[in-house]
């Protein structure tokens, strides 16, 4: 059940907008995180390694 807002005390609409924020900040930074390693993944080739390659061939 929601609240009408006139009803509720200064703390309890205090909290309210102090949980919006925390939750847009942390959705904000988790969208930057996201969106920084989809721009850098193409500038980061790994080592294209063959189990040839990795292994080596002790004779």
């Amino acid at each position: 059940m929601r609240f009408i807002p006139s009803a509720m005390s200064w703390r309890q609409r205090l909290a309210g907008l102090a949980g919006r924020v925390f939750v847009n900040t942390v959705a904000a930074v988790v969208a930057g995180v996201a969106i920084l390693f989809l721009l850098l993944s193409p500038h980061y080739q790994g080592s294209a390694s063959t189990p040839d390659t990795t292994i080596g061939t002790a004779q």
